[in-house]
C-alpha cells in the first residue's frame, strides 16, 4: 500500500508567516480604515449635553387644587391624568405643549431645518432625556450641537414647567375666587332684601320687640279692664240712689262704652278713636294678631341672622381667595440648573480611532488569511 502522507496541523509560526507574507496589505487596510475614522470624527458636528435637575415636589394642599384640574391640560396638551405631582411634572415636560413652546422659544424648525412641527417635535424628543431617579429628582438632558443652546433648552424645560404649574393653579384660585365672588354678591342682594322686607314689616305692624311689646299691651289690658270694673261698679251705686237721666250717671255710662271700645281694640284691632284714655300704646298690636307677626318676624330675623353669617363667612373665604390668585411663588424648586458644557460627548475621536484600530486589525488578518487561501487554491489546480 502506498505511504500516506499525513497532513501536518498548521503552528502559530504558520500563522505568524502569513501575517508577514501579507503585512503590506494589513497595513494597507489598517491604515485607510483609521485614516478613514479619523476623518469621520473630525467632520461630525459635534454634539454637546447640558443636564438640569429638579427637586422632588412637594404633595402640598394647593397642589391638589392643580391635580383635580390637571385634565384641562390633558385636553390641550396630549398627556394621560397623573396621580402625583411627580406623574404631573413628567406629564408636562413630556406633553405637546411644552415641546411647542421649546419649539417657539428656540426656532427649532430652522435649527432642524424642519418643515412640519410634527418632524421638529420629534427631533426635539429624540435630543432630549427625562429622567426619574429613586430619590423622586427629575433629571433633563438635552443635546444638540451648540453648547450654549443645550443649556438654554435644557433650563427652559424646568422655567416652563413652573410657568405651566403656576398657570394651572392660578387658573384653579382665580375659578374659586370667581365662585365665592358670585355667591357674595348674591348673598349681598339677598340680605339688602331681607333687611328691607323686615323694615317694612315692623313700620306697617309696628312692631319692633314683640316679646316686649306683648308684655306692654299686656299690662295696658289690664289696667283698661280693671278701670272698666271699678266704673261699672260706680255705676251700679250710682244707679241705686240716681235717676237714669243724671249727667253723672250719664257720663259714667259713656265712660264704660269707651272703655269697652279701647279693650276690644287692643283684642281685635278695630279702628275706633281713644276718648281720653291715656293707658293704650297704638304702637302695641292686636292681640289675635300677636301669634302671627311673632312668626313672622322671628322667621324674618332668623333669614337676617343667616344672610349676615353666610355673608361674613364668603368674605373671609374671598379674601383668602384672592391672596391664593395673586400668590406668585414658584412651584418648581431647581436643585442644578443647566451649565454650557466645555466637552462634546460625541463623537470621541481616540474612542472612535481605537475602535478602528481594533476592527481594521481583524479585519486584515481575515484578508490575509483569505489571500492565503487563494493562493493555495492556485497552487492546487
Amino acid at each position: 500500500m502506498p505511504d500516506i502522507e499525513e497532513a501536518k496541523e498548521p503552528t502559530l509560526l504558520d500563522f505568524l508567516s502569513v501575517l508577514r507574507k501579507h503585512r503590506k496589505v494589513m497595513a494597507w487596510v489598517i491604515c485607510l480604515t483609521t485614516l478613514a475614522t479619523l476623518i469621520f470624527s473630525l467632520l461630525t458636528p459635534k454634539i454637546f449635553q447640558a443636564t438640569a435637575t429638579l427637586l422632588p415636589p412637594m404633595d402640598r394642599k394647593d397642589s391638589m387644587a392643580m391635580i383635580m384640574d390637571i385634565s384641562k391640560l390633558s385636553q390641550f396638551a396630549g398627556i394621560s391624568t397623573p396621580t402625583s405631582t411627580t406623574d404631573i411634572f413628567m406629564s408636562m415636560l413630556k406633553s405637546r405643549t411644552m415641546a411647542d413652546a421649546i419649539i417657539d422659544k428656540f426656532g427649532l424648525l430652522s435649527v432642524y431645518k424642519s418643515k412640519t412641527r410634527d418632524s421638529a417635535r420629534k427631533k426635539l424628543q429624540q435630543d432630549t432625556k427625562i429622567t426619574l431617579s429613586k430619590e423622586k429628582m427629575i433629571t433633563v438632558t438635552f443635546e444638540i450641537t451648540s453648547p450654549q443652546l443645550a443649556a438654554d433648552i435644557a433650563n427652559y424645560y424646568l422655567d416652563y414647567l413652573d410657568l405651566l404649574n403656576r398657570t394651572v393653579n392660578v387658573t384653579s384660585a382665580h375659578k374659586n375666587k370667581l365662585f365665592i365672588e358670585q355667591r357674595l354678591t348674591e348673598t349681598r342682594t339677598n340680605l339688602v332684601k331681607l333687611e328691607d322686607l323686615m323694615q317694612n314689616f315692623q313700620t306697617k305692624n309696628k312692631t319692633v320687640s314683640m316679646e316686649a311689646q306683648a308684655r306692654t299691651a299686656v299690662e295696658a289690658a289690664a289696667q283698661l279692664q280693671a278701670k272698666l270694673s271699678a266704673t261699672e261698679i260706680q255705676l251700679q251705686v250710682m244707679q241705686s240712689y240716681l235717676s237714669p237721666d243724671n249727667p253723672d250717671v250719664v257720663k259714667t255710662e259713656l265712660e264704660i262704652k269707651e272703655l269697652e271700645r279701647q279693650i276690644n281694640k287692643m283684642e281685635y284691632g278695630q279702628n275706633s278713636a281713644s276718648a281720653g284714655i291715656s293707658t293704650f300704646n297704638p304702637f302695641n298690636p292686636a292681640f289675635v294678631k300677636m301669634p302671627s307677626l311673632s312668626l313672622d318676624l322671628a322667621r324674618l330675623t332668623r333669614e337676617v341672622k343667616t344672610q349676615e353669617a353666610l355673608y361674613t363667612l364668603l368674605i373671609s373665604q374671598y379674601e383668602q381667595a384672592k391672596i391664593q390668585e395673586t400668590r406668585d411663588t414658584p412651584t418648581v424648586v431647581i436643585l442644578d440648573k443647566a451649565v454650557v458644557p466645555e466637552r462634546r460627548i460625541r463623537p470621541s475621536i481616540r474612542i472612535n480611532v481605537i475602535l478602528a484600530l481594533v476592527a481594521s486589525t481583524l479585519c486584515s488578518i481575515f484578508v490575509a488569511f483569505f489571500l492565503e487561501y487563494l493562493e493555495t487554491l492556485k497552487k492546487n489546480k
